[in-house]
């Protein structure tokens, strides 16, 4: 691990960053967990109307949503709220939720992981993965898992103890 005094400051333009796609989207790291001694990453989503993240929940991450443009519908656990630019998340790990481009244009979303490092390398194992095209479902599923990451069945079919 880094010590502060190694860490160094960081600036990026816009547009700027190791960008992925993901199912319909696309996500672009800002900063990666070993540029902040893992103390976070922060990504920007990109995500045309009508796509997103579908229900899952991250073992190991707390993840914060802050909405840049268009609009969005969050679900977390059995609450929808629909947010546009300027509005907020935070989900802590183990918490099932998901969001979607409500909107009629694309929509930028930045997100804020931590700690940091582990997505990162879920998306690189996934660009591995998908390295021939878009990788099936069942692959992403797994990959996730190996992460910490869960995909969860629609909302009507979720339990919570």
């Amino acid at each position: 691990m880094q010590t502060a005094t190694e860490l160094k400051p960081k600036y990026l333009t816009a547009g700027d960053g190791d960008t992925f796609p993901v199912l319909d989207s696309f996500v672009t790291f800002k900063v990666v967990g070993a540029e902040t001694g893992n103390a976070f990453t922060m990504l920007e989503g990109l995500n045309p109307p009508g796509t997103g993240v579908p229900p899952h929940r991250e073992r190991y991450e707390d993840e914060t949503f802050f909405v840049l443009e268009g609009t969005y519908s969050f679900l977390i656990d059995q609450e929808t709220v629909e947010l546009g630019p300027g509005g907020f998340v935070f989900v802590n790990r183990g918490t099932a939720h998901s969001f979607t481009n409500v909107g009629t244009t694309p929509g930028r979303i930045l997100c804020l992981l931590t700690p940091g490092g582990i997505h990162e390398r879920f998306m690189a194992d996934l660009s591995a993965l998908g390295s021939a095209g878009m990788p099936e479902v069942s692959g992403i599923i797994a990959v996730a898992s190996t992460y910490g990451i869960e995909f969860l069945p629609p909302p009507a079919a979720w339990e919570f103890s």
